[in-house]
């Protein structure tokens, strides 16, 4: 007898089936100031996934950092007793009373950082006074920044220094059958222990070291490198555990352009063994050495991608992420068998 049931569907609606509940889960890990909540800004940027309250906050994140990067430098050269220009010391005044930033405030670091001095200190000195090395970009639009109801630009979000605390998700759509979700942590030391709970189901860990930081210590500890620590903690979360296994790992080389020019004056051998002088004056040879150093204390059974990255660079974001997102794809409709 013939059995009367439900006719088989066309691959073609098995397929779709299937894709409709595909998630890409993304886990961006790496030390605190590496850059990685920067790439995730530009990324939800990129897929419209910024609303107008992030955009305030973000707002009022880029004036906190144009009062403190200028109060941060301004102490440094008291502690080192640098002077300024008599004619400065009202604008200084000014900026070390500073709670916020009103339009005189905005006015008196305009004037502090178009003398001399102030930008030959931030050149020669800024990498060891601790303040963001986005510092030029608040300095040269702080009166913007001080306009009544000001919101952040396209361009002036990859320069928000905001400290992520606890885990930040963002979620878009990749396409009409896909949702990719990025999760950001917290990087500094405190904020470590949260990782785990993060670790579960994960696509792709994106990990950022910020290649151009290589001759600075910690923020919550001046005798690490910051290199060095980012290589330690790559092995013991990426390497030395479970979690990942299965999943992609994507190494961010990030703040490019700072390496770049730091490296002429500032040698990588003087922080890290195992490169020559002559190599680690050079952006090529001394960017390979640390991709290999990275390579080196992954398992032969982990493959590793590299990129070499400014995150607020936003043409170089979306690059890399499309090259990210179709490989990542590829890989989970190959695992739903499609």
């Amino acid at each position: 007898c013939t059995q009367v049931g439900r006719p088989s569907e066309p691959h073609s609606v098995r397929v779709a089936m299937k894709v409709e509940t595909a998630t890409i889960k993304l886990l961006s890990l790496g030390l605190g100031d590496s850059g990685k909540s920067t790439f995730n800004r530009q990324i939800a940027l990129l897929n419209s996934a910024l609303d107008v309250p992030s955009l305030h906050n973000y707002g009022e994140a880029l004036k906190e950092n144009a009062v403190s990067s200028m109060q941060c430098l301004l102490k440094y050269a008291a502690e080192k007793g640098i002077s300024l220009p008599k004619e400065l010391r009202g604008a200084q005044r000014e900026v070390l009373d500073a709670a916020s930033l009103t339009l005189a405030v905005a006015e008196a670091i305009s004037e502090l950082w178009a003398n001399c001095v102030i930008k030959d200190l931030y050149s020669k000195k800024g990498h060891k006074t601790g303040i963001s090395s986005a510092a030029h970009y608040y300095f040269e639009n702080a009166i913007r920044f001080s306009e009544e109801n000001f919101l952040p630009l396209a361009a002036d979000i990859p320069y928000v220094k905001l400290r992520t605390t606890g885990i930040y998700t963002i979620s878009f759509k990749l396409s009409n059958s896909t949702m990719v979700t990025i999760t950001d942590v917290g990087g500094q030391r405190c904020e470590r222990r949260k990782w785990i709970h993060c670790f579960d189901n994960v696509t792709a860990v994106l990990y950022f070291c910020a290649i151009g930081e290589y001759n600075m210590t910690l923020e919550e500890d001046d005798t690490v490198n910051r290199l060095q620590e980012s290589l330690r903690v790559f092995k013991e979360v990426i390497c030395d555990t479970p979690y990942f296994m299965n999943s992609a790992i994507v190494l961010f080389l990030n703040k490019s352009d700072l390496f770049r020019k730091r490296i002429k004056t500032h040698p990588l051998s003087r922080y890290i063994k195992g490169i020559s002088l002559e190599d680690s004056q050079n952006f090529e040879t001394a960017v390979h050495f640390i991709r290999k150093c990275f390579r080196d204390v992954l398992p032969l059974t982990m493959k590793l991608r590299a990129h070499v990255t400014c995150a607020v660079n936003i043409g170089d974001c979306e690059k890399v992420f499309a090259a990210i997102r179709n490989k990542i794809l590829t890989v989970n409709l190959n695992r739903l068998g499609i």
